[in-house]
């Protein structure tokens, strides 16, 4: 026997301290073992379980693609092999890994999966399962710009935590819901529900992922309505930390129309240059942007504000 080969109970060991390395955020020693252990699985099952684990190691290591194309074997091999197989975890990780990519449509399509999955299991056995996924596909159609079928996710997912106690737990996951619903009342311009949603959400209790995405939700909230002075007192707040690039153009976009509206028409050039600067769009698109800046007028703006907003729905 070659150092490279094992006994079926040596790799088992081998495994169990790959999972303890794991717990322990060491995802690239963890990740070293269960590649070696991949070269000498014994059978479809074995190799499931541990393509399982490397692609949580890289979700972990934030390598996403790498993440995907392992547990999209380890789907593969579940589809004919239907026996002790953690569904729940690879559905999991590959809906979440596409939709930290932009693959919205795909992430979907992985959460719908495990919806049907987790309908046909005891409920008890999953308890807030059922509520992060509803949760997960209403950001997802926020994203595909379905906003009613957004808030329709987002709502039954609000029913799915009525029977659990008010923990500090269950505060937090209310806290997300209310401003999950809040940015999506935004974006269909119901400004009164909007308003009761975003003024429950306690910032302190949002995870820190989300601090950035809730700032950016309350200057386009401050100018819908008309409150363009609230609109660049958040904006001094929120430059004060790092802006995230997916965000800047948004931010920089809303504080350029706050301005012109204002009146100061050299500010607002200079935060409509910054949107256009710092955005994440295709090549085509940028400069039809650009050419429609330099073309606006003031009873133009509204429209600009609604073709940035198709440009977002990618």
């Amino acid at each position: 026997m070659s150092c490279w080969e094992h006994t079926e109970e040596q790799a088992e060991e081998l495994f169990s301290h790959s999972l303890e390395l794991q717990n322990e955020s060491r995802h690239v020693d963890s990740l070293n073992i269960l590649t070696h252990l991949l070269e000498h699985h014994l059978d479809e099952l074995e190799e499931c379980r541990i393509r399982e684990y490397i692609g949580s190691c890289y979700f972990s290591l934030e390598q996403y693609e790498l993440a995907i194309s392992h547990l999209k074997i380890a789907w593969k091999i579940r589809d004919n092999n239907v026996d002790d197989l953690n569904l729940l975890s690879i559905l999991k990780f590959l809906a979440i890994s596409n939709y930290i990519l932009g693959e919205s449509q795909e992430s979907m399509r992985y959460f719908e999966i495990a919806e049907q999955y987790l309908d046909s299991c005891p409920k008890e056995e999953y308890p807030l399962t059922k509520f992060l996924i509803l949760l997960n596909k209403g950001r997802c159609y926020l994203d595909l710009g379905q906003y009613e079928s957004s808030l329709t996710e987002l709502l039954n997912s609000e029913e799915e935590l009525k029977d659990f106690e008010l923990d500090d737990a269950q505060l937090v996951r209310i806290n997300i819901l209310n401003y999950e619903i809040g940015r999506v009342y935004v974006y269909i311009n119901d400004l009164r529900n909007a308003k009761k949603r975003l003024e429950k959400v306690q910032f302190e209790m949002l995870d820190v992922n989300l601090h950035s995405g809730y700032r950016s939700i309350k200057l386009r909230y401050y100018y819908f309505m008309k409150e363009y002075e609230s609109v660049l007192e958040s904006f001094s707040i929120y430059e004060k930390d790092e802006i995230p690039k997916e965000l800047r153009a948004e931010a920089y976009f809303f504080v350029g129309a706050a301005h012109q509206k204002l009146g100061d028409k050299d500010k607002a050039t200079k935060y409509y240059t910054l949107a256009l600067e710092n955005n994440l769009f295709f090549n085509w698109q940028k400069r039809r942007a650009t050419n429609f800046l330099r073309n606006l007028e003031a009873s133009t703006l509204d429209k600009f504000i609604y073709f940035l907003k198709q440009l977002s729905v990618r």
